[in-house]
């Protein structure tokens, strides 16, 4: 398998998440999109994306990793942790759903 960052760029990218392929695309809101993992390994098994914004602090090249986010200087703390909890309620969002989804299929 191989981890492919280019499509994930492309998917964090997008200006309109909801025009991907249903096969990818499940949730997105201002700041995340989510989708289905390409190699699942569990029935749920989702990737909660930071939407990259071509300008300003969310760049592709700060969002190539926490680290990195960490150490931009162009990243102020309270932004990367504002998105980063952001990304915890897309998260938590997500996970609500999911539960929906077991409990009406298995109750």
């Amino acid at each position: 398998m191989v981890f492919d960052r280019q499509i994930l760029r492309k998917y964090a990218l997008s200006k309109s998440p909801e025009k991907l392929p249903k096969s990818v695309y499940l949730h997105h809101s201002e700041h995340a999109v989510t989708i289905f993992d390409l190699y699942p390994k569990a029935i749920f098994h989702l990737l909660v994306l930071p939407r990259i914004k071509e300008d300003g602090p969310f760049n592709a090249k700060n969002l190539t990793s926490l680290k990195t986010l960490l150490n931009s200087p162009s990243v102020k703390k309270e932004e990367a942790l504002q998105l980063l909890r952001y990304l915890k309620e897309e998260a938590d969002h997500v996970k609500a759903e999911s539960l929906k989804e077991m409990q009406g299929r298995w109750g």
